[in-house]
């Protein structure tokens, strides 16, 4: 498809083991501002994000979590339209499977490459996971913090089928509701009226409401995603997830 060429798996396997062998010689952090100098002007709007994700390994450990980080500078972030899906023109990669004190220092390299201290802005997107929030406290703090829009809907959905059962058609009402107000700021009525709801409910559907409460409380300074709109700051980890 790509080389019009006859390709066997073989030869691929050969290619790729010889130039993964080479590359576990090489310093990899070091290699980042080699392919791509370190840029010489400050960002207006740098963005960070990170994400998880557990993969199938060989031997006794059968999984491991992947940790990747992505760092690009807003001004190449080309959104989507009718005709085309949005893109990333240029960026720089980070990924590992060591614990997070491990990758820490890789995405620590990465932020010092571009300059994030002399970012105007810096946008640091993810999901819930505390490593995300823990790693930002302590490398970047001056960041804006910014829960993924998709996470904080996908929660709402998941706490509808609870309280209202996995078929009901209510579910897409109530998620609908919550990103409309979520949207216009309502963060903190939002919490209020879920919190009178589980006041009110029983067993499965008590359980899903507090859960939902006490995500939506602890990312409520995260998910002022009116006031990021208004900014023109990305609220979607749509970068890293597709990576």
């Amino acid at each position: 498809i790509h080389h019009q060429v006859e390709a066997s798996e073989n030869l691929f396997r050969r290619v790729i083991d010889r130039s993964g062998r080479r590359l576990e010689g090489m310093e990899i952090d070091e290699l980042q501002g080699q392919l791509r100098p370190e840029s010489k002007t400050p960002a207006e709007v740098l963005v960070v994000e990170i994400d998880g994700s557990h993969l199938p390994m060989r031997g006794k450990e059968v999984w491991k979590e992947a940790k990747l980080c992505v760092v690009y500078r807003e001004e190449h972030h080309l959104p989507k339209s009718e005709e085309k899906r949005g893109s990333i023109t240029q960026a720089r990669y980070s990924a590992t499977l060591q614990p997070a004190a491990e990758f820490r220092i890789h995405v620590d390299k990465l932020l010092k490459i571009e300059g994030s201290e002399e970012a105007k802005t810096v946008v640091w997107l993810g999901d819930g996971a505390p490593m995300n929030w823990n790693i930002a406290d302590e490398l970047c703090p001056k960041a804006v913090q910014v829960l993924d829009w998709a996470h904080a809907i996908e929660h709402a959905g998941n706490c509808a089928k609870k309280v209202f059962g996995e078929t009901s058609p209510w579910i897409k009402t109530w998620t609908d509701t919550i990103a409309l107000r979520l949207n216009k700021g309502h963060i903190d009525d939002i919490i209020i009226e879920i919190e009178q709801c589980r006041g009110i409910s029983r067993g499965d559907a008590k359980e899903a409401l507090e859960d939902l409460k006490r995500y939506y409380g602890n990312h409520k300074e995260r998910m002022r995603y009116d006031q990021f709109r208004s900014q023109n700051l990305p609220i979607g980890s749509g970068v890293v997830e597709s990576a």
